[in-house]
């Protein structure tokens, strides 16, 4: 089947690059196709073909906001893993696990991918096993257990490092440097996140490369560094428009809004975060927990000289633009 034969040949291009902007856009033109091949599968009962589509998709589903779609498919194919071969169980673990810690479902997410990890280790597959550690450190990290997130990231770095895999050491890099921005460790954050934009750039992960410059930015705002900050944000902003990646483009209409709110920009700054808002609901994914508290002092630092009223309409009128006119918002810093 050519559509079965398109998700095998994606692979792990969605997330890995390092041609990802085409990967997405290929997938976006037959998205309507594999949502069909999807349903007939249900209605014929083989959910080894929703399994292989979901666990190569949740990229997709994760980037352009449609991550509640991807879960109820990731679901109903999970019931009927034990009919899968170890490979498909493992992926669709996985897939699951990962767009259920995007969902904020922790619990599961955690039960999922512990799951996943089991069948990696049983079968020893060392790329897999990494990934799995990861994904079970970005759980622990939204529980904020901070030193647990460390233990399962450094050990999936050294096994990436054992493997020289560059894409997963850039990718451990980026995940112990978001870590240490929780934990307050600013320039130890920044070491970590320079060698991970730096990797992925190599590498030319569009994806990976722009999460690692938004982790950049926020760390250079807490070290009060806002024109640094400015720059990284608008790097990984153009590159999240190239992808169609809704929720990177939230975190960098946020990051912006904290920077015109350090810049005494108020208006501008209500602005951004109301279509950063907008956005997030609009894909049911909101932030996680440990970044609630930066994002509550950026918003408190842009609204402490404006009117409250005032700056409610500011919000509203960002909330109420159109992705596009908020792009184009973002992207002119002259514009109050």
């Amino acid at each position: 089947d050519y559509f079965l034969e398109l998700v095998d040949e994606a692979g792990d291009r969605l997330l890995r690059g390092p041609d990802q902007e085409d990967w997405f856009w290929r997938i976006g033109q037959e998205y309507a196709n594999l949502r069909g091949l999807m349903s007939f599968a249900e209605a014929a009962d083989e959910p080894q073909v929703i399994a292989r589509v979901a666990s190569r998709l949740w990229p997709f589903w994760w980037t352009h906001g449609n991550v509640a779609e991807g879960r109820r498919w990731a679901e109903m194919a999970l019931p009927h893993r034990a009919r899968f071969d170890d490979e498909l169980r493992a992926n669709v673990l996985h897939a699951a696990g990962r767009l259920m810690a995007l969902q904020g479902d922790t619990g599961r997410a955690r039960e999922v991918l512990q799951e996943y990890l089991e069948v990696c280790r049983r079968i020893g597959d060392q790329p897999h096993i990494a990934d799995a550690l990861s994904g079970l450190g970005v759980v622990a990290s939204n529980l904020q257990e901070y030193a647990q997130a460390d233990r399962l990231w450094a050990e999936a770095l050294r096994i990436y490092e054992s493997l020289d895999d560059q894409w997963g050491v850039a990718r451990a890099s980026n995940n112990l440097g978001d870590l240490r921005v929780y934990q307050g460790e600013y320039a130890d954050a920044i070491g970590h996140l320079e060698k991970a934009a730096r990797l992925f750039g190599e590498l030319h992960s569009a994806l990976g490369e722009s999460i690692a410059l938004i982790n950049l930015g926020r760390a250079s705002l807490l070290l009060g560094e806002a024109e640094r900050a400015e720059t990284y944000f608008r790097s990984s902003l153009e590159i999240k428009t190239s992808l169609a990646d809704k929720e990177g483009i939230a975190w960098n209409l946020e990051g912006l809004a904290g920077v015109a709110g350090a810049s005494g920009k108020s208006e501008r700054a209500a602005r951004l975060f109301g279509a950063a808002d907008s956005l997030r609901r609009a894909i049911s994914i909101a932030l996680p927990a440990p970044d609630l508290p930066l994002y509550e002092r950026m918003v408190s630092r842009a609204r402490a000289g404006a009117d409250p009223e005032v700056w409610g309409i500011w919000w509203d009128e960002g909330a109420r633009m159109e992705l596009d006119r908020a792009l184009a918002y973002a992207q002119h810093p002259d514009r109050s």
